[in-house]
């Protein structure tokens, strides 16, 4: 089990209500206003327990409880898990959310007309690996960095830490006998990504951090903890390469077979989002390698990480910072192309906002002398270039209209072409007609199962089909990423948008929890985008979609997706319902239901052409549900009979 989960697993348990602050599982509300959506339809057929969640060996987190869910057959069944009663929904299904047993196995018994059924679930309930003193102390063994293959240039610097008691002394004691201290600093669980961040001191730990030369004596070396007569050794699990000092490598971007491009990461793998995206040709400057990864020096303080499959190391060496020359405005009928000439092909991160777009080039030096804006253009309403930070040249264009998305290219030449979408030209009174609107219906591969074995492929599917009949009702030409149920690649996917000229892409989807979050406590609705352009589709799709369904408003994220990370469109991922509750996973299969969410797509894709194309109101957030107050168990449920 990585830290994270570890961590995550402390915060977890320590934010646990306990038995006597929690309500009965048939006194918990949906937090679907009352009415908001359909009452599940009753279903009464044979007994017949089918356990969905968690799978036959499932590997689960030290969470304090967690979520069992499935069907009974018969909204007539009794249901109790591990001795307490739990209901059963109309149609059969059922969600529990208990402690997790001390014995790992789920013990589940239905009753229904005198018969009985009774299955278990064994579950591995993962711990974190604890290397303990006679003393008490102890070390977090997988928190322990750095860890695997690494290759770096003699006396390259590298992040040493470990979590670990507090109050100990802790030093990396090198191969020939030197020690190095670390410095402590407090330990914290965090949970972000469900509801509101929270955050919690592991008081009994200590984060001991520093920073050491890459050498030879890093081979064989180990940290060491001492507290008072006890101490601990843990060997550093480092295999190091070491290069000369200064070593440095070109390289070439290969990119990724569908789409030519490579992403970068600011901090090494596995857990990083992805920043910055450069095109076939990209030349970059690696300085370095751990599992999988190339470290590339992008400025002085500052790298990436990249895959080693999407890049071709060269030669040996850095070529020194490349001279940027004239820049220029150049207008189309679909986009303006600022047009950047370099003497190498240099990386680069493009940040874009609504109404201005900055190109900043690393290892760079201006030589720039003219910068054209080109012919009058509504568009464009001017061109500059500034000095950056360090090495860097920052090229910017502020923009009269709206920025509707972006894509840069080598040319043969050795420029960057970084085009620049007009906005498309529409009709207020018909604003989707002509257009090209990319619809994704999510997944497979992967997704969400409910608890009468409902997949979220399927549902995202049939949402997506009613979409596609009302975006062409009104004029639209459609692109399906996924018009079946044949499976289509992630990577795929914006591909097949980008290419298809498409003004707006959707992806479809529904949520899931993974195991420790209370399903009724953070259920809802929520949409993402990844560039700044494409907030305000997020925004307006969300209030759509509460205002249609009644759900609690998640708000809006920017998150690392495949999909929003398209940048020639706006894009977002919404996700309308939680599959895993009952209510909602029965809504997702009637017909009424995802006709509505359908037209809540439609209307929020609407409302954001009005609103960036003029004439529309700003897409403020939905009004807030009110609920009514959860009620308190007077005593708890019984077990079987």
């Amino acid at each position: 089990m990585t830290a994270r989960r570890a961590a995550l697993a402390a915060l977890l348990a320590a934010c646990a209500p306990t038995a006597r602050e929690r309500a009965p599982m048939h006194a918990i509300p949906s937090p679907v206003a009352r009415g908001a959506l359909p009452p599940i339809p009753f279903v009464d057929g044979p007994l017949a327990l089918d356990v969905v969640y968690p799978p036959e060996g499932a590997s689960i987190p030290p969470v304090p409880r967690t979520f069992v869910f499935g069907s009974t057959g018969s909204g007539r069944a009794r249901l109790w898990i591990q001795g307490v009663r739990v209901p059963v929904a109309p149609n059969g299904a059922f969600l529990a959310f208990l402690p997790l047993p001390p014995d790992g196995v789920w013990r589940l018994e239905a009753e229904r007309a005198g018969i009985r059924q009774r299955v278990e679930r064994r579950v591995r309930v993962e711990r974190p690996a604890v290397l303990r003193s006679t003393g008490g102390l102890e070390v977090w063994t997988e928190t322990v960095e750095p860890r695997g293959d690494w290759a770096l240039p003699e006396g390259a610097p590298l992040a040493v830490g470990v979590r670990a008691s507090a109050g100990a002394d802790a030093v990396l004691r090198l191969a020939d006998g030197r020690e190095l201290p670390l410095e402590p600093r407090p330990a914290w669980a965090r949970v972000e990504g469900f509801g509101p961040e929270r955050a919690e001191r592991l008081a009994e730990l200590a984060d001991y951090r520093g920073l050491v030369p890459a050498g030879a004596a890093l081979r064989g070396a180990a940290l060491v903890l001492r507290r008072g007569p006890d101490r601990l050794v843990v060997p550093l699990p480092l295999r190091l390469e070491l290069w000369p000092a200064e070593t440095a490598w070109r390289a070439h971007v290969l990119g990724r077979p569908d789409d030519g491009q490579a992403l970068a990461t600011p901090a090494p793998p596995p857990a990083a989002p992805y920043h910055w995206l450069w095109p076939t040709g990209t030349e970059l400057v690696v300085t370095g390698r751990r599992e999988g990864a190339w470290r590339v020096r992008l400025v002085p303080g500052l790298e990436a990480w990249v895959d080693t499959a999407w890049v071709r190391r060269g030669l040996a060496g850095a070529a020194p910072p490349s001279a940027v020359g004239a820049v220029r405005l150049q207008p189309d009928s679909e986009a303006v192309v600022l047009r950047v000439r370099v003497e190498r092909r240099v990386p680069f991160h493009v940040e874009a906002d609504i109404r201005r777009v900055r190109l900043r080039l690393y290892d760079a030096v201006a030589r720039t002398n003219w910068a054209y804006e080109g012919p009058a253009d509504p568009f464009v309403a001017g061109l500059r270039w500034e000095v950056g930070p360090g090495p860097t040249v920052d090229v910017v264009v502020d923009l009269a209209e709206p920025l509707w998305g972006w894509r840069a290219a080598w040319t043969s030449d050795d420029a960057l072409e970084l085009r620049l979408r007009r906005p498309p030209r529409v009709d207020p009174a018909r604003p989707l007609a002509g257009l090209r609107i990319a619809v994704d219906a999510g997944h497979p591969p992967l997704g969400a199962t409910g608890p009468t074995r409902l997949r979220e492929a399927d549902a995202n599917l049939a949402i997506a089909r009613r979409l596609v009949r009302l975006l062409r009702a009104d004029g639209a030409e459609v692109v399906e990423t996924r018009p079946d149920t044949t499976a289509v690649p992630l990577t795929l996917r914006p591909v097949r948008a980008t290419r298809a000229g498409a003004h707006l892409l959707v992806s479809i989807h529904n949520n899931a929890f993974p195991d420790g979050v209370d399903p009724w406590a953070h259920a809802g609705t929520t949409a993402f985008y990844y560039h700044l352009f494409a907030a305000d589709l997020a925004r307006c799709l969300q209030r759509a979609l509460v205002h249609a369904l009644g759900t609690r408003d998640l708000g809006v994220a920017r998150a690392d997706l495949a999909l929003p990370r398209t940048s020639w469109m706006p894009a977002v991922l919404t996700e309308s319902l939680f599959l895993m509750l009952p209510d909602h996973e029965a809504a997702l299969r009637d017909p009424a239901v995802q006709e509505r969410i359908a037209r809540a797509h439609r209307d929020g894709l609407l409302a954001f052409l009005r609103q960036r194309l003029g004439g529309g109101p700003p897409c403020a957030p939905a009004p807030v549900t009110r609920q009514a107050p959860m009620p308190r168990p007077s005593r708890p449920p019984s077990g079987p009979s």
